[in-house]
């Protein structure tokens, strides 16, 4: 397996190119769940430039000069997150102090990572930068990065709006009522998941599905199914049941499987959310069954649960979420110790990014 150190420059601050409001800005409700509280870690590989075309200049400088244009229009990630009401919720106080940039030379080629390229990553931790405590994040740089190659400015210009997003009901913590959201999961009981001889045997491995291993589990499922069920419905009803199997949970117990879906297709109140708006608008939904009905039923029972789920995240769902957040309550409950967490980014459009 490949070795590498990187060299990295000092933390620079990324200022927006030019002068942009100073305000402040309230956050959703969405947002402000302390559960997002802390930073992401997300890696991208970019190949320098396309074979045949000329060198171009220093990529770092590229996406310097990007990114402080990209901030005169995303400009509140330039600024600070502060508190209010002691710490319950958060509001963006746009200063204009910018975002940390760091450049960094490596001795190593990407092919040498291998390919297809996939995790785990050898000599991850050389491929970030310092940030602390991730859960540490008022008062310090955040960072949102958009790229248009040939365009003055973004394609979609980008707006804030996060009042879309903010629970309209008068319902306090004492007021009970119908929260369609409020059952969603099982609670956690605290059992450890494995134990440490089990986690001794445990490796990291990834999957390929291409159109052909899609095709091949499409086949096992009924024809009405197979043409309405989306890739993402089909692969994690998959994984659960083999998660499931392999970890061996007895029949009888209860496992779910956890993901989000985004409130864009799914938001009917009006006004909708609008074209640019690039706050948080995932709302988490769970599929629940016992493992002995899991295992001993078929992968088109999986993936009709799977379904399921997504589908139970309507306006209303999504209006009784936000009730219960701006309440200070959790809508979903998850059983980590039984619970398989799913994600889709294939719709991310990173695969459209060109950094030169």
């Amino acid at each position: 397996m490949v070795t590498f150190t990187a060299r990295r420059s000092k933390p620079e601050l990324v200022v927006p190119a030019r002068a942009t409001p100073r305000e402040v800005k309230s956050l959703s409700d969405v947002d402000n769940q302390p559960d997002l509280r802390l930073y992401t870690t997300i890696i991208e590989f970019f190949r320098r430039h396309v074979p045949g075309v000329p060198e171009q200049p220093a990529a770092s400088s590229i996406i310097k000069a990007a990114l402080a244009e990209a901030l005169v229009y995303y400009y509140p990630i330039a600024g600070r997150l502060r508190e209010l009401l002691r710490g319950k919720k958060l509001v963006v106080e746009c200063t204009a102090e910018g975002v940390i940039f760091v450049r960094a030379q490596a001795d190593v080629r990407l092919e040498e990572y291998g390919q297809p390229l996939v995790q785990p990553y050898p000599c991850v931790d050389e491929l970030l930068c310092e940030v602390g405590d991730v859960r540490s994040v008022v008062g310090k740089p955040l960072l949102y990065l958009q790229l248009a190659r040939g365009e003055a400015h973004p394609t979609v210009l980008p707006t804030w709006q996060r009042h879309l997003l903010i629970s309209s009901s008068e319902a306090t913590s004492e007021s009970g009522g119908h929260d369609s959201a409020s059952m969603v999961g099982v609670d956690n009981d605290g059992k450890p998941l494995l134990t440490q001889a089990s986690l001794e045997r445990m490796v990291t491995r990834s999957f390929l599905f291409g159109k052909r291993e899609i095709a091949a589990l499409r086949s096992g499922v009924p024809a009405c199914l197979a043409q309405s069920a989306t890739v993402f419905d089909i692969i994690t009803g998959t994984l659960w049941r083999c998660r499931t199997s392999a970890l061996e949970h007895p029949p009888d117990e209860q496992v779910c499987v956890a993901f989000v879906s985004n409130a864009r297709g799914r938001w009917k109140r009006d006004p909708p959310l609008p074209p640019g708006f690039y706050g948080n608008e995932l709302f988490g939904t769970v599929a629940e069954a016992t493992a002995g009905e899991l295992c001993g039923g078929s992968l088109a029972d999986a993936v009709e649960l799977v379904c399921k789920a997504k589908f139970r995240v309507t306006d209303e769902y999504v209006r009784s979420a936000l009730d219960i957040m701006a309440r200070g309550g959790l809508y979903m409950k998850v059983a980590l110790n039984r619970t398989l967490p799913m994600s889709d980014i294939t719709h991310c459009g990173d695969d459209s990014l060109d950094l030169g």
